[in-house]
């Protein structure tokens, strides 16, 4: 730090630092997860490995139809994001669907 910089600041110890405000573009963060799955695995625990690769599927393939990004997945629970709300909503409303579609053809 210059002299100059500490000598124009009030206490002289502190160096003058200037901020930019940063534009950050808006997130819509969005976590899942399948509801009673613990409880799936204490049925049967094979079965319920082959459930979560269907929906570990689902959750991707609707992700890329909606342009989501994946953040983080951990057995199954989800953190996606997107660039807009309306995306992110979207992206719900089609997993829903996908997933209540995929369970319908297995039963």
């Amino acid at each position: 730090v210059g002299a100059a910089a500490l000598a124009s600041n009030a206490s002289g110890i502190i160096p003058q630092v200037h901020f930019r405000t940063l534009q950050l573009p808006p997130v819509a963060v969005v976590f899942c997860s399948m509801e009673r799955y613990s409880e799936m695995v204490a049925v049967s625990r094979d079965l319920s490995y082959d459930v979560l690769s269907v929906y570990n599927d689902c959750v991707r393939r609707s992700l890329l139809a909606c342009c989501g990004y994946e953040c983080q997945e951990q057995e199954g629970h989800f953190m996606v994001a997107f660039s807009e709300a309306g995306a992110a909503l979207e992206w719900c409303l089609m997993l829903q669907e996908l997933v209540m579609e995929v369970r319908g053809l297995v039963m």
